[in-house]
């Protein structure tokens, strides 16, 4: 089990910088014990595991020490497309309405201030679809299916006209834009 572990976690003593002035660890808050790693971070389930013995068993043959990520400074996975998908959106939305896929954008290169923003606009969509699709979220409708468009009201709406919706596919369109 411990060689499984050891691909995603290290010792914070190793793998955390001390502050060049103090001696003391940087970044605390990323460095956890060995029963946060087993019962938190790995969420270990074991059901028929009432009063923790396994449990505490397993954590009792593990190195007691500080814990974290590998790569304790990198940006995650779920964060990286987070801030890819924030900033694309902002692309869409305020620079480049149509014409996006063709062209790099500084802001979806790696930085620090917003973390990695580590895929390009064509590598997130297709992470996107492919997620979509490998979890059942797109299925195919049958030529001539009725479908409707809707959308969420926030709380303090009441009511809002179709317009809000934005415009209907083309071949559906039969009221003039104004």
């Amino acid at each position: 089990m411990l060689p499984q572990i050891e691909l995603e976690y290290a010792s914070a003593d190793q793998s955390l910088p001390n502050d060049p002035e103090t001696g003391e660890r940087m970044f605390p808050e990323d460095e956890f014990d060995t029963s946060d790693l087993v019962e938190t971070y790995l969420e270990l389930e074991l059901p028929n595991d009432s009063k923790g013995m396994l449990v505490a068993d397993i954590v009792g043959a593990m190195p007691e020490q500080d814990w974290c990520l590998v790569y304790p400074l990198s940006t995650g996975d779920d964060e990286a497309i987070g801030n890819s998908w924030d900033e694309f959106k902002s692309i869409v939305k305020h620079r480049r309405r149509f014409f996006f896929l063709q062209h790099r954008d500084s802001n979806l290169e790696y930085g620090v201030s917003r973390g990695e923003a580590a895929y390009n606009i064509p590598d997130l969509l297709e992470r996107i679809g492919r997620f979509a699709s490998d979890h059942g979220l797109i299925s195919r409708l049958n030529a001539g299916s009725r479908w409707l468009r809707v959308q969420e009201m926030g709380e303090d709406e009441h009511n809002f006209g179709p317009r809000r919706m934005g415009p209907p596919p083309f071949e559906l369109a039969n009221c003039p834009t104004v």
